[in-house]
């Protein structure tokens, strides 16, 4: 590894520490998620480790290179580690709404279904005593 590559090497680490943190939680933060939406956004997260993996894989042979790399080369790999970061950030903010979609949702359903039965038991009050009074 000659110095050039060691400094580029540097540089990339950050993200790939960042990857290896947030990929594995964001799946965790998916699978909480059911529906049609799991299986979207698992289909996109897939595809962001597949990229992932891609990058590592070049930036290791870029590395282990004796030869300095091609510049163009080096400006992929960054345009592939900004599209990384993005459509993680993506995933994560669709997460976090779809997240506080299902509690409101499920608030929405428990509050409803504790308003159907209160009014269910007062008619059945009101029932109830209309039956037990003598005509």
């Amino acid at each position: 590894m000659n110095t050039n590559t060691h400094h580029m090497a540097r540089r990339f680490e950050r993200h790939i520490a960042n990857t290896t943190t947030d990929l594995p939680r964001l799946e965790e933060e998916i699978d909480h998620i059911g529906g049609a939406a799991h299986a979207a956004l698992h289909s996109r997260l897939h595809n962001v480790e597949i990229m992932e993996h891609a990058l590592r894989r070049n930036l290791d042979e870029v590395i282990q290179s004796e030869t300095r790399p091609p510049a163009k080369r080096v400006r992929n790999l960054r345009r592939l580690c900004r599209c990384i970061e993005k459509e993680s950030e993506d995933l994560r903010h669709e997460v976090e709404f779809l997240d506080m979609g299902s509690a409101s949702t499920l608030v929405a359903l428990v509050e409803g279904s504790s308003a159907l039965i209160s009014r269910g038991l007062k008619m059945l009050s009101k029932l109830s005593s209309r039956t037990l009074q003598p005509r």
